[in-house]
């Protein structure tokens, strides 16, 4: 798999103080380190930006803007991105440290595509599941992209998935003004845009529902 790959992480941060730590720690304990942090201030009234603040590394940039939901936050860390690759977490999920290595991994093995994903974990109390494809990877086309949604399986999760930037910025990133399937809009005007979608099988994300 390739390990000489840059690749950014973008976090968009609207008072999550009580889990930012743990987000910000799941990205520096990467086996594959990534190369830029951006993490977008949406006008937060919390401590949440202090606390990433007092984990200084000089692979992060911060990003302060008034609230103009998750969507603009993301386009703002979209636009600051210096590498051709992309990744999202929100600040209250957590990434496992072979997430990035294995994102890397389907970039090696499906190299012609503009977005790549892994499988996660949703995680509500003690309770587990697990959303990723049925073997250790799969190519998507947009018919079987379509049909997962339409059976309530996307496994296409934006804390899980990385997309080149420059096929981002070309479709105008995420659409501001929505925050419900905002992301499942974006990955699709790539996937039509593109050459489907690459999912691994094995979780490498977690999404902490609460």
């Amino acid at each position: 798999m390739r390990r000489d790959i840059n690749i950014a992480v973008v976090v968009p941060v609207y008072n999550k103080e009580s889990y930012i730590e743990e987000c910000v720690q799941s990205i520096l304990d990467q086996i594959l380190p990534p190369t830029q942090i951006i993490f977008v201030d949406d006008g937060s009234t919390d401590k949440g930006l202090q606390i990433v603040e007092k984990m200084k590394d000089s692979r992060f940039t911060i990003i302060h803007q008034e609230n103009a939901g998750v969507s603009a936050a993301r386009n703002a860390g979209i636009k600051s991105c210096k590498y051709e690759y992309i990744a999202f977490l929100d600040a209250d999920d957590i990434w496992l440290p072979e997430h990035t290595l294995s994102l890397s991994a389907l970039v090696e093995k499906y190299p012609e595509k503009d977005i790549w994903s892994t499988g996660f974990i949703k995680k509500r109390g003690n309770v587990e599941l697990i959303r990723s494809c049925v073997s250790s990877n799969c190519d998507l086309s947009l018919r079987r992209y379509l049909e997962n949604i339409l059976e309530g399986n996307n496994l296409v999760w934006t804390s899980a998935t990385m997309a080149r930037t420059s096929k981002i910025k070309e479709l105008g990133g995420f659409m501001v003004g929505y925050n419900h399937g905002e992301d499942i809009a974006l990955w699709l005007s790539i996937i039509l845009n593109g050459d489907g979608v690459a999912v691994s099988g094995e979780p490498s994300a977690i999404y902490r529902q609460h």
